[in-house]
């Protein structure tokens, strides 16, 4: 819930530039009262009006602006754990735009890990694509189950965001540094892939990934999708495809 506290910090930062604007505003309207006169002298405003101190103001709005961009800016959410209970909380409590940060370790995900906004999902895999090798740090076992109808994926995005007309700076959904890993209690494949992408989205970026020995195509992409899938390693035994594309539409 890191962002939440984002907005409470920007709430009481608001709130104490409010406080400091009324207190020079209160001091500014008695020196005036007391001075009558001399106000007018110094801003021209007639005998009775003070102007206001416009450079103070001016720092107190850009206090205010900086507040307000700071609490804006993306979060960064750390799960707890690779399980997916605790993953899977940090996805839900994530807005738009934050980073899910997974630490090293191995769980079993049973269930589908669906991501339905525009967020970046890191863990602490890293693949040497020059000497086809993987840390390894953040693995995920494929133990999806495949009784689900149609097969579930290990992740699935499902996310529709951005203008289609218009290049990004930076990817707008992104999945990186994971192991995805056969299991032992599954052996046999999943049509949808391990990640499978879904909507309408002009920024996608799967890198830093592993694919190890799946039963399933690493990914599968359907909707109107643009990105990239770099530094990645696909280790397979089985024989399945590494990706594919699919346009229903």
């Amino acid at each position: 819930m890191e962002h939440l506290e984002n907005y409470r910090d920007f709430d009481q930062a608001a709130a104490e530039v409010h406080a400091r604007l009324l207190a020079h505003l209160d001091a500014r309207n008695s020196a005036a009262h007391l001075a009558g006169c001399h106000g007018a002298s110094e801003f021209g405003l007639g005998p009775f009006r003070r102007g206001p101190n416009y450079a103070l103001l001016s720092s107190v709005l850009a206090a205010l602006l900086l507040a307000i961009s700071g609490a804006v800016q993306a979060a960064s959410i750390d799960a707890r754990s690779p399980s997916f209970a605790d993953v899977s909380t940090a996805v839900a409590a994530a807005a738009k735009g934050d980073t899910v940060i997974v630490p090293a370790g191995t769980a079993s995900w049973t269930k589908t890990l669906v991501i339905n906004k525009p967020i970046t999902l890191i863990g602490q895999t890293t693949v040497n694509y020059t000497n086809e090798t993987a840390s390894d740090q953040t693995i995920i076992l494929d133990d999806v189950s495949r009784s689900i109808s149609p097969p579930a994926p290990i992740i699935h995005a499902i996310v529709t965001s951005g203008d289609m007309a218009v290049e990004p700076k930076v990817p707008l959904l992104q999945i990186k540094g994971f192991t995805f890993r056969v299991s032992p209690n599954t052996t046999s494949g999943a049509e949808n892939g391990a990640i499978m992408l879904t909507g309408t989205c002009p920024a996608v970026r799967i890198s830093n990934c592993h694919f190890d020995r799946l039963y399933q195509r690493s990914v599968n992409t359907y909707g109107w999708m643009y990105g990239v899938m770099d530094n990645c390693l696909h280790t397979f035994t089985q024989r399945v495809l590494l990706g594919t594309m699919g346009m229903a539409n």
